[in-house]
C-alpha cells in the first residue's frame, strides 16, 4: 500500500497540533501561563507563542501550497494560552477542509519558496511536504514541547504521542522456529556431535531456542519503556 500525500500531510500536522493545544490546558494547571507564554529554550530562540504560531503557519501553509490557494491570515498577535487554543482550533478547521484529492494529485506541482535576498528553494509537492514541511513543523512542534519542559510542566512522551490513545493489549508473539534437519552421512561419529549428529542438532536447537527468548525479552523491555516510562 503506498503512503497518499495527503495522509502524509493532513492527518499529522492535525494529529500534532491537537497535541500542543492539549499541552497548554497541562501547563495552565501547573504553572504561571504569562511566565509560560515567554519562556524559550536559549537566548536567541523564539518563544512558546512564536513556536506555536510558526508550527502553525508551516502546517496550513504548506496545505495551501499545494492546493495553489491563499492560506488563511493568522496575525500572529497571540499573547496567551486562550489565544493560542483558538490558533490551534483555527488551523485544524483549515487543514481538514482540505480537499483528499486535490491533495494527493498535487505530488508533482512545482513549489517554490522565496527567502529575503532572493534565495530560496524549487520543491515538488511531494518533496515540499517529506524534505521541508514536515521537518520544519516539527522543528517548531518539539520546541514548544522542550520549552514547556524546560519550564517544569510535568508533560512526557506520552503527550508528545498523546493522539495514539492508549496501547491495546495484543496477543502473545507466535514465533515459528525453524526445526534443524537430520543429515546422515557415512562415516561420522554422532556421539562426538559432529555435522548430522544428535549432540550438534540438540546443541543448536538449544542456542536457537536461548537466542529468541532474548530477544523476547528485549522486545517486552523496550515496549515498557517506550510506553509506560512517565516522560523523556
Amino acid at each position: 500500500m503506498t503512503l497518499s500525500l495527503y495522509d502524509a500531510s493532513v492527518p499529522v500536522f492535525a494529529s500534532m497540533i491537537r497535541n500542543m493545544r492539549a499541552w497548554l490546558d497541562k501547563a495552565a494547571a501547573e504553572k504561571d501561563e504569562g511566565a509560560l507564554a515567554e519562556a524559550r529554550l536559549a537566548e536567541d530562540m523564539a518563544p512558546l507563542t512564536r513556536q506555536y504560531q510558526m508550527a502553525s503557519d508551516t502546517a496550513k501553509n504548506a496545505i495551501a501550497r499545494l492546493l495553489g490557494e491563499t492560506p488563511p491570515v493568522m496575525a500572529d498577535t497571540e499573547t496567551n494560552f486562550a489565544e493560542l487554543r483558538e490558533r490551534c482550533d483555527k488551523t485544524i478547521a483549515y487543514l481538514e477542509s482540505a480537499d483528499r484529492a486535490a491533495i494527493d494529485g498535487a505530488g508533482a506541482r512545482e513549489v517554490v519558496l522565496r527567502f529575503p535576498g532572493g534565495m530560496g528553494y524549487r520543491f515538488t509537492g511531494a518533496d515540499y511536504v517529506t524534505r521541508f514541511a514536515l521537518p520544519n513543523f516539527l522543528f517548531h512542534a518539539t520546541t514548544a514541547y522542550a520549552i514547556l519542559r524546560n519550564q517544569g510542566v510535568s508533560l512526557g512522551k506520552p503527550d508528545f504521542l498523546q493522539h495514539l490513545g492508549m496501547p491495546e493489549q495484543l496477543p502473545e508473539a507466535q514465533i515459528e522456529l525453524v526445526q534443524p534437519i537430520a543429515v546422515d552421512r557415512p562415516g561420522v561419529d554422532d556421539r562426538h556431535g559432529r555435522i548430522g549428529g544428535p549432540t550438534r542438532e540438540r546443541t543448536a536447537k538449544r542456542r536457537l531456542d536461548q537466542r529468541v527468548e532474548g530477544h523476547v525479552r528485549r522486545g517486552d523491555r523496550y515496549a515498557r519503556a517506550a510506553l509506560q516510562c512517565p516522560r523523556h
